[in-house]
């Protein structure tokens, strides 16, 4: 904007003489804008066209009109027409004064098509200020809610409280809900009065030690366990435990709540525990139903998945994304099993074309160097075994890279789950191999449009982290509440998709190469119930013989 400023000024001086020196001045003010504009990581990022369009001073944001307008949902296509009518009588333009001899125009009498003008514009004026009081408001929320907290006092709308209590209780419960009010600390019963042994080894790393004996059982070696820290081992038990991965997306097949009574089938040795949690959360376990964005019915999502659609989704990502350097102060491993010549710096580029086209964004025709910053999840992604022969090789850019970064999370306005690009990439990349048809297509698209290569998240990343995949409240997605984006920045392990072969070509150097050898790995193990899902006859058959066989 700064530069747009510069630039509309330079020209305006230029049209005077004896101003040499201010068109001095808005010239080295220009270059001094665009020496720093050039060094800025972010600008880096943007697309080419738009950069340029920016540095000529031909637009002052980086965002259009059109752009501004629909991100603030304002002004539908008839609206800014209108606008675009009413800013023409500021310049000379014919349609400011051709027919204005007609109707009596032109004269500063009252007529008909003016006062038809003067209503319109007072009309646009008026939906942008009620616009920007519904913000103001929305921004000072916290500050207006503590002055009329009295005078709203209890009043509720009585048909929203019977819709959103018709929702919750089909939705899990709220731990801090759960408790409140009971939060004392005292255990209420302690590990060893479970007979499942995933619970016991479950409950055994939330409870806490103590040699005081359980008010359930008596026990003094079992961990104990108080309302909070039991309500927690029931939703990773039951909650988390029962996660279903369909294509895209995912979700929990079991939520409790207390609303709702126990409906679910557990196996026989499951069933006493149940009833025990049921009993001393006062809550009931039930089948829950998705919300369909949870299943991948996110529409972007879907339009990827449409060979002859895809393009524009496509060039949205690499739009909206934000862009990513790779300086060459920064380095990042590469990680290869058993080569053949592990000191031959070539054996760390991308291997010859026909064996190409297996990876998750490789083709034939567009080699990939994998990489990543950490290291961990480099042997992840390669796995590796105890048997492995494996060598890393350090790496380093030798130019500035510049790269989308697609393990960004997206902030977006006026968009639910099922119109979400950020949702729609999200589960792109923490799907199977069933999506590397779609994740190719953006890496070409990346390519082409001049990037030296992509970011994206590590199908790894919830391993790594232990995140649990697709976190909702209410079945809201935690990646719509504001605040995510820092959280999931913290959270997302992100890989790098190097273009061509960046080793050869001087893009980038081998610092060092090691032999790495796995002395020791650590397991972090959730639990889940064996419980019964379907409704065929086959299933309902293998349970009753279950059943009876434990009876």
């Amino acid at each position: 904007m700064q530069l747009g400023d510069s630039t509309e000024r330079l020209r305006f001086f230029e049209s005077f003489a004896g101003r040499e020196q201010s068109v001095r001045s808005f010239e080295a003010s220009g270059e001094e804008i665009r020496s720093k504009l050039e060094k800025n990581a972010y600008f880096e990022g943007l697309p080419v066209n738009v950069r340029n369009d920016l540095l000529s001073g031909k637009r002052a944001s980086i965002l259009s009109a059109d752009e501004i307008l629909d991100r603030m949902g304002v002004l539908d296509q008839q609206g800014r027409a209108l606008l675009s009518f009413i800013s023409s009588h500021a310049d000379v333009s014919p349609l400011a004064y051709y027919r204005t001899g007609e109707g009596n125009r032109g004269r500063g009498e009252e007529n008909d098509i003016d006062k038809h003008y003067i209503a319109t514009a007072v009309a646009i004026a008026d939906e942008f200020l009620v616009r920007a009081t519904a913000d103001v408001g929305t921004l000072f929320r916290d500050t207006l809610a503590s002055k009329s907290e009295k005078q709203l006092g209890g009043a509720r709308d009585e048909r929203f409280e019977i819709a959103f209590n018709y929702v919750k209780s089909w939705q899990g419960a709220d731990i801090e809900e759960l408790v409140e009010g009971d939060d004392s600390g005292a255990p209420l019963i302690c590990s060893d009065c479970f007979h499942d042994e995933g619970l016991r080894l479950a409950a055994a790393q939330i409870g806490q030690r103590n040699v005081s004996c359980c008010v359930k059982c008596g026990s003094q070696t079992g961990v104990k366990l108080s309302k909070r820290r039991l309500a927690i081992l029931a939703q990773q038990f039951f909650v988390r435990g029962t996660i279903r991965r369909p294509e895209y997306g995912g979700y929990p097949a079991v939520q409790f709540n207390t609303q709702q009574p126990t409906s679910i089938r557990v196996a026989p040795w499951l069933e006493p525990d149940l009833r025990l949690i049921e009993g001393a959360l006062h809550v009931g376990f039930f089948h829950y139903n998705p919300r369909l964005w949870m299943v991948g019915e996110v529409e972007p999502l879907k339009t990827l998945q449409k060979t002859d659609s895809r393009a524009t989704v496509i060039s949205r990502i690499l739009d909206e994304y934000p862009g990513r350097i790779l300086d060459a102060d920064e380095q990042f491993y590469h990680l290869r099993k058993a080569p053949l010549h592990p000191e031959n710096f070539d054996e760390y580029d991308p291997p010859p074309a026909e064996r190409l086209g297996g990876g998750r964004l490789d083709t034939p025709q567009l080699p990939i160097l994998y990489g990543s910053q950490d290291l961990e999840v480099c042997l992840h992604e390669c796995r590796v075994a105890a048997e492995d022969e494996v060598y890393v090789a350090t790496l380093a850019p030798l130019r500035r890279l510049r790269l989308p970064n697609l393990a960004e999370a997206l902030t977006e306005e006026g968009v639910t789950e099922f119109e979400s690009l950020d949702m729609a990439v999200h589960m792109l990349f923490l799907a199977g191999r069933h999506s590397y048809e779609v994740t190719r297509a953006i890496a070409c698209a990346a390519q082409k449009a001049g990037f030296d290569g992509l970011v994206y998240p590590s199908y790894f990343t919830l391993l790594r982290t232990g995140e649990m995949p697709f976190e909702t409240t209410l079945g809201l997605s935690h990646r719509r509440f504001p605040g995510f984006p820092e959280h999931a920045r913290k959270n997302t392990i992100s890989n790098l998709a190097l273009f061509g072969r960046p080793i050869a070509d001087g893009s980038v150097q081998v610092r060092c190469i090691d032999r790495v050898m796995l002395s020791k790995v650590d397991y972090r193990l959730n639990f889940g119930p064996l419980f019964e899902e379907g409704s065929s006859s086959a299933q309902r058959e293998r349970w009753a013989r279950l059943l009876v066989s434990e009876e």
